[in-house]
């Protein structure tokens, strides 16, 4: 398969912001987030026969302009530790061809060459204040198809905000300006204002525990709805008697990647499960939906293996229901103002302080299915996968788990380890009893 770029240009908002948005105040979870670039891509097999794919890109660029004029800080640049200069510089857009049939493709994703169809993928060499916060690659296969990949920077966007940013794209594209919704740009840095001093490493922290030197291998395990029935029946306890999907997909792969992770070693090590919770929800009152920002925060599971041989499924379950339930209304309120701030740091140094003493494994999960990429529709239909971008030439996520909705209602679980962890947890005979490795996806050539 071969990725030919067509075109490469800036698309700037279709008009610039008031004078007075000129400057964007991000918050102080803003300013605690590596400026990392999430890779999503959404497949599309739409065909030439139905549509006209060069009006289709056109269009594309029309309403992303216009997005971009309700979502100014997206087009401009870092100004510094505190604030966007909202400058309409414009976000990068970029044209292929691919030299296949999608349908093709999807018989046996290769999750290797996943990269080519996004324009960034983690951290960039480039500075902070000279690239965008977005940027979009349309990728259009031969007798149609479109792969829509898009890199989105984590410096201002939660996963949230990138759902509210492509629904309100995709609003905009269709005609449907009545559905869009627009951001809230002032939530965020309301509750958790921004510090003029230097701020502590906090969500960095994660970055020097999986950014590491190694051999980055990338497997797609799917659970299908009666495998995680399944699940939750062997997970049930008194402790957590109504295990969600999340939970039990969760703690069998944690526990999984310890047994991997020990077989390698020779030896039993602790293991530190950190989980990213959205926020929004948990607050009394919920906050909006469009509310704009990194409104999540980093819980944690610890697990201090005493015997590998006998970790339980309901346990682990239990250890990830405790660290969410632990960000509730009040956690979150005690979060907020100078003393939320203290406090914060006060949390981070005693997670430091738990790395530095016990020396865990350390390994991200994110549940991204609440936001529903699946269900992106610009008027020609839902697209038929949503994966992710990363790909192999260099070390990404050694150690993290991404959940997404699988096409028939299960979880889709990306997993990013060391070669020979993954070595092991791929023939993993409890993992493999219930998910499946890569499953194709059969659409019609025509």
């Amino acid at each position: 398969m071969e990725v030919q770029v067509i075109s490469r240009e800036y698309i700037k908002p279709s008009s610039p912001p008031p004078t007075h948005l000129k400057t964007f105040k991000i918050s102080l979870l803003d300013q605690l987030t590596p400026p990392a670039y999430v890779p999503t891509v959404f497949y599309y097999p739409i065909s030439e026969a139905n549509y006209n794919i060069k009006q289709i890109l056109s269009r594309l660029k029309t309403s992303l302009s216009e997005t971009l004029s309700h979502f100014y800080p997206l087009a401009g640049r870092l100004k510094d530790h505190m604030s966007f200069d909202c400058n309409c510089e414009g976000i990068l857009f970029i044209e292929t061809q691919v030299n296949c049939h999608m349908s093709e493709f999807l018989k046996q994703p290769k999750l290797e060459v996943l990269h080519q169809f996004v324009p960034y993928q983690d951290f960039v060499p480039e500075p902070e204040t000279t690239i965008g916060q977005l940027a979009i690659q349309v990728n259009v296969f031969d007798f149609g198809g479109i792969a829509l990949g898009l890199s989105m920077s984590h410096k201002v966007l939660d996963a949230n905000s990138q759902a509210t940013f492509l629904k309100c794209w995709a609003s905009l594209f269709s005609g449907r300006k009545d559905n869009a919704i627009f951001p809230d740009f002032s939530s965020a840095s309301s509750l958790f204002p921004p510090r003029s001093e230097q701020v502590p490493r906090s969500m960095t922290f994660l970055k020097e525990k999986w950014l590491k030197e190694g051999k980055n291998t990338l497997r797609r395990f799917v659970f299908d709805c009666n495998a995680i029935k399944n699940l939750k029946v062997k997970a049930t306890s008194q402790l957590v008697p109504y295990p969600s999907t999340s939970q039990v997909v969760t703690g069998l792969i944690w526990k999984c990647v310890m047994v991997a992770s020990t077989a390698i070693k020779g030896f039993q090590t602790p293991s530190m499960l950190v989980l990213a919770v959205n926020m929004r929800p948990r607050m009394v009152p919920p906050l909006f939906e469009n509310s704009f920002g990194n409104i999540f925060w980093q819980t944690i599971a610890f697990h201090n293996v005493s015997n590998i041989n006998e970790i339980e499924l309901q346990v682990v379950v239990g250890l990830v229901n405790e660290a969410i339930k632990k960000v509730d209304g009040d956690y979150i309120k005690s979060m907020q103002g100078d003393e939320g701030f203290h406090r914060m740091c006060k949390w981070m140094e005693e997670r430091d302080e738990l790395h530095a003493k016990e020396k865990p494994e350390v390994i991200l999960f994110s549940d991204l299915r609440s936001f529903r990429f699946s269900k992106l529709d610009f008027g020609w239909g839902k697209p038929i996968w949503v994966s992710h971008g990363w790909g192999l030439p260099r070390p990404v996520f050694l150690n993290g788990v991404f959940l997404e909705e699988s096409n028939d209602g299960g979880i889709e679980a990306w997993v990013h380890l060391d070669e020979p962890e993954m070595a092991i947890l791929e023939h993993d005979a409890e993992l493999l009893s219930y998910a499946s490795t890569n499953p194709s996806f059969p659409i019609s050539s025509s």
